[in-house]
């Protein structure tokens, strides 16, 4: 499944690939694809997210407004380098098509963290 956000930062794009727990993050402006092994939701729990999302705005291209929730920071893993595309799905390499695609790391951040990005990061 895939979910669209944007908030102040711009635009965000998620795809999880549950059956290989792994998501890619695509932000406006970047070039980059932002992989990270991600075991947060099965199947089912994306899937509710998305009938969740279609029920909430019956316009299927309107983009949703991001939460205020906890701050997140994802940044390239340096020690892993860019992603052999033969792990990633055919979809997610769709997703990821004309993006440079770099295995990331994430962490909560606290609020006065967040406002420090670098080059190579993005909330």
């Amino acid at each position: 499944e895939t979910f669209y956000t944007k908030s102040q930062d711009g635009e965000t794009a998620i795809m999880y690939d549950t059956k290989n727990e792994l998501a890619a993050y695509k932000f406006s402006g970047l070039h980059i694809c932002f992989i990270t092994e991600d075991s947060t939701y099965n199947e089912d729990e994306v899937e509710d997210m998305a009938d969740q999302c279609e029920k909430d705005n019956e316009d299927e291209n309107k983009v949703e407004e991001a939460d205020g929730g906890p701050n997140m920071n994802i940044t390239i893993d340096e020690t892993r380098g860019k992603v052999d595309k033969s792990v990633l799905t055919q979809k997610m390499l769709d997703f990821c098509k004309h993006h440079e695609i770099y295995w990331a790391v994430t962490r909560q951040t606290s609020p006065a963290t967040a406002s420090d990005d670098v080059a190579n990061s993005r909330q």
